[in-house]
């Protein structure tokens, strides 16, 4: 019996949120920091990390936000933004 040990198996995260907190997290940025640099509300980025896309926002709002947090985390947005509705 042979278990699965294998680095590469962790748990990634598979949402856009989860992508995007990962990013967050690996470039070491606090939530309030990144709010104050995009003058974003921290609730609304805590939203967007969670996947809770306001429904009385469009789209297209909420995709601008996640391009724009992708770049001041220099990361690239495409994967994330593939994830987005």
């Amino acid at each position: 019996m042979t278990e699965n040990t294998n680095p590469d198996s962790t748990l990634m995260p598979t949402t856009a949120g989860g992508l995007l907190k990962a990013a967050r997290q690996a470039a070491g940025m606090h939530l309030a920091v990144l709010s104050v640099t995009l003058k974003v509300p921290v609730r609304q980025l805590e939203a967007l990390e969670a996947d809770q896309f306001p429904a009385d926002q469009s789209p297209v709002f909420a995709r601008g936000i996640v391009s724009s947090m992708c770049r001041q985390l220099r990361t690239d947005p495409a994967p994330i933004l593939a994830l987005m509705p």
